[in-house]
C-alpha cells in the first residue's frame, strides 16, 4: 500500500505541467472537495464524528501537508530548481526515521535510519543531484520537507480511531476549504480551466488524492511512519518512469543507478525493520 500510494504520486509531475499557467488554489479547492465525496462514495459511507481536539489536529495537517507543502514547493522551485527542491524535500525518509519513533516514546533504529539516508541519496541522484541551491531555496524546501512530515506524524494519534477514510476525508475537506478562502483572495486571475487543465485535475483527485491518501494511511498505521516512510523515496522513481512512458525522455544510467539505491535502501530498512531488535544476555 505504502509502494502504490508514492507510485501514484510521483504520476503527478507528468500531468502537473498540463496546470502551469491555472491558479493553485482555484484549482486545488475543487480536487479535495471532490475527493471528498468520491471518498465516500467508494466507502459507501459517511465520515466519521471527530472531537474538538481532532479538528484542532485534521486541520494543522491540511494546513502543513496540503496548502503550506504546496506554496513552499512553488515558491521554493522559483528561487532555485525543482531538482533542487526535490533533493532537500527527498530527506523525508530520514525525518520519520527519527521522529516516528521518538512520537512513541521510543529509540529510532539505527538502521533504519541508515537505509532512509541510502533511499534519500538514491531520490537525488534519480532527480539529478540539483544544480541551483540557495540559501533562501534550502530553507523552502525544508519548510516543505517538515510540512511533508507533518502529513503523517500529525494524523498518526488519529488513525486508531478515525481509519484511512476518516483522515484522508477530513482532511481534504480542511484543505479544500482553506484554499477556496486563498481562491476568493485572489478574484483577479478566475477562469475556466481548459479541456487539460480539467483532466489533470481530475487525475489528481482520483489516483494522486483519494487512491494514495487512503493507501497511505491504512499503511501508516499497519506498519508505522517509520517503515512507511521509506517509500517516499519511490516518488521520484515512478516519476521518471511515468515520464519516460509519455515520452518524456528515457532514463540516463545515473538515474537507473538512482533507481537501484533506492530500492536497495527500501528493501535493506524494510528487512531490518521486520527482524526483533537484539537482546545482549546479562552477564
Amino acid at each position: 500500500m505504502a509502494l502504490t500510494a508514492q507510485a501514484l504520486v510521483g504520476t503527478s509531475f507528468a500531468v502537473l505541467g498540463a496546470l502551469d499557467r491555472y491558479p493553485l488554489a482555484l484549482g486545488q479547492a475543487p480536487r479535495y472537495l471532490a475527493a471528498v465525496g468520491l471518498m465516500m462514495l467508494v466507502a459507501r459511507r459517511r465520515l466519521p464524528r471527530v472531537g474538538s481536539r481532532d479538528v484542532v489536529r485534521i486541520a494543522l495537517i491540511a494546513a502543513s501537508g496540503l496548502v503550506a507543502f504546496n506554496l513552499l514547493v512553488q515558491e521554493g522551485v522559483t528561487r532555485s530548481d525543482a531538482a533542487s527542491v526535490g533533493v532537500v524535500v527527498g530527506c523525508v525518509p530520514i525525518a520519520l526515521a527519527l521522529l516516528g519513533p521518538l512520537q512513541r516514546g521510543e529509540r529510532p533504529r539505527a538502521t533504519l535510519l541508515l537505509a532512509g539516508l541510502v533511499v534519500a541519496a538514491g531520490a537525488a541522484i534519480v532527480q539529478g543531484g540539483g544544480a541551483r541551491f540557495t540559501v533562501a531555496g534550502v530553507a523552502l524546501a525544508l519548510g516543505a520537507m517538515a510540512c511533508e512530515a507533518a502529513f503523517t506524524l500529525l494524523a498518526v494519534p488519529l488513525l486508531p480511531r478515525l481509519g484511512a477514510l476518516g483522515v484522508s476525508g477530513w482532511t481534504c475537506l480542511a484543505g479544500a476549504a482553506m484554499f477556496a478562502a486563498w481562491a476568493l483572495a485572489d478574484v483577479g486571475r478566475w477562469r475556466a480551466p481548459d479541456a487539460g487543465e480539467v483532466a489533470s485535475l481530475a487525475w489528481l483527485m482520483a489516483a494522486v488524492t483519494v487512491a494514495a491518501f487512503l493507501l497511505w494511511y491504512r499503511a501508516v498505521g499497519r506498519i508505522g511512519a517509520e517503515r512507511a516512510g521509506l517509500f517516499v523515496g519511490v516518488v521520484p522513481v515512478s516519476a521518471l518512469v511515468t515520464q519516460w512512458m509519455v515520452g518524456q525522455g528515457a532514463p540516463r544510467a545515473a538515474q537507473v543507478a538512482g533507481v537501484a539505491l533506492v530500492a536497495a535502501g527500501v528493501t535493506w530498512g524494510m528487512r531490518a525493520a521486520a527482524r526483533p531488535p537484539r537482546v545482549v544476555p546479562p552477564a
